[in-house]
């Protein structure tokens, strides 16, 4: 016999509230188009390129747009070679960084990407230009007239601000380089005195001098901040010599 249930419970159908979708600032998405415009790409290019609809580009220069297409435009423009900031997501007060004038844009004659990059190099080092000319040997005032853009930079003083910024003679023509080799910018410098007249033969002998001195340096600090457990030892093991590393 099928006894019914003294108390029935009902649920009632419930609408489910969507919370808004996430939006991206319009000066982000003015931005993410303006940069576009910077590397030749109109609207219509610029959305082909990113995979969306010619209005998405649109969208995102209005407030519109949504964070997979911020995201998209953000990949391609890096793709390109742009710095762009991270996405912000629902952050009305959000302004654009402020522009790096020291980088080089799309544009820029190579005289001009050299000279921005030969200031902004020597900065990302952490030298002032008395600093840098000590560091490199390129008399102080040649290396102000290379930055003003008042004399023409040969490839020998690239070679030489290279070696002393941790950089590759090519970054200096590049519009976004590779990171700097911190490591590899001397520690130790050598300093001919003003006024003082050496030969070439001397002069390449002192940087030999010189690249010996801060590798040893360099093996010196390296060792005296290894952590323990790293050094080769030897130790016997049944009468046989046995060598390991931690």
């Amino acid at each position: 016999m099928k006894h019914r249930a003294a108390i029935r419970l009902k649920v009632s159908p419930q609408k489910v509230s969507r919370s808004p979708a996430p939006k991206v600032p319009a000066a982000y998405g003015r931005l993410l188009v303006e940069l576009a415009a910077r590397y030749g790409m109109d609207r219509d290019q610029f959305a082909e390129a990113a995979g969306f609809a010619p209005i998405t580009a649109w969208r995102l220069a209005k407030g519109e747009g949504s964070v997979k297409a911020a995201k998209d435009a953000r990949a391609l423009l890096i793709s390109r070679g742009a710095t762009v900031p991270p996405v912000p997501v629902d952050d009305d007060d959000w302004t654009p960084p402020a522009d790096d004038a020291r980088a080089p844009r799309p544009g820029d004659s190579t005289e001009e990407t050299i000279r921005k990059n030969l200031i902004r190099f020597r900065e990302e080092a952490g030298y002032d230009q008395l600093g840098a000319a000590d560091a490199s040997g390129v008399p102080f005032e040649t290396l102000r007239g290379y930055e003003g853009g008042e004399l023409e930079i040969p490839n020998g003083a690239l070679k030489l601000l290279a070696s002393a910024y941790g950089r590759r003679p090519g970054d200096f023509f590049e519009l976004s380089p590779a990171p700097p080799d911190l490591d590899a910018i001397p520690l130790i410098n050598y300093r001919v005195r003003p006024g003082l007249q050496i030969s070439d033969e001397d002069r390449t002998r002192l940087r030999e001098l010189e690249h010996e001195l801060n590798a040893k340096y360099r093996q010196a600090r390296d060792a005296a901040t290894k952590p323990p457990g790293t050094t080769r030892r030897s130790h016997k093991a049944k009468g046989n010599v046995i060598k390991s590393r931690a």
